[in-house]
């Protein structure tokens, strides 16, 4: 009994010493070969220039792009951009127009934080038989049925991006007041003036 009692402690250490020396020589060669700094991107070195169309409203959108932007490094980018766009029943005319302005200065990509602009700025390049992307983001419409996009697989076309179901965000709200306060009647809402006059 002792001697299998004797054999299993032997077995014991040499296992940790060979875990010891396994883990020593893991730091030594560690240690002997610092990690190199990934060099950066061609990307975030070529200067770049993105084209920006937008409402008022999206004036803190468009200000969260570049910060992000410059964030994550690209710090050598211009921006083509506008006085924001009136929200009158011109969008579409207005959208061409400064595509087509965008794509005469060379912009290497077009963003518009809104599907209104994002359909026009698709029509508009591919009338002029262009490529260049064109980011968008859909917020009242589904970009498939929109027409931003033939599947959610593929665009088809040379624009991308992403979709916030604000009728479903809304119902989750108006659900969110009905359990805080079951017996409300009316709600009031205060706007900023987009497509309604500012209260």
């Amino acid at each position: 009994m002792r001697g299998i009692k004797n054999f299993r402690i032997l077995i014991t250490v040499v296992m940790l010493v060979v875990a010891a020396v396994i883990l020593l020589s893991l730091v030594r060669i560690f240690q002997a070969t610092p990690p190199e700094i990934p060099k950066p991107s061609s990307v975030l070195r070529e200067p770049k220039t993105i084209g920006i169309m937008y409402f008022r409203q999206q004036a803190d959108a468009v200000a969260g792009l570049k910060e992000g932007l410059k964030e994550l490094g690209y710090t050598n980018i211009t921006y083509g951009e506008f006085p924001p766009m009136p929200t009158d029943d011109n969008v579409a005319k207005t959208t061409a127009e400064y595509t087509k302005t965008l794509l005469k200065e060379k912009a290497d990509l077009i963003f518009t934080p809104l599907e209104f602009q994002a359909i026009g700025a698709i029509a508009t390049t591919k009338e002029m038989g262009n490529n260049t992307p064109i980011v968008f983001v859909s917020q009242f419409h589904n970009p498939v049925d929109f027409g931003l996009a033939k599947s959610f697989r593929s665009s088809g076309n040379n624009a991308t991006g992403v979709a916030l179901d604000i009728v479903e965000v809304t119902q989750k709200q108006l659900e969110f007041l009905k359990k805080i306060k079951p017996g409300v009647k009316k709600i009031g809402i205060f706007t900023d003036g987009f497509r309604v006059p500012p209260l």
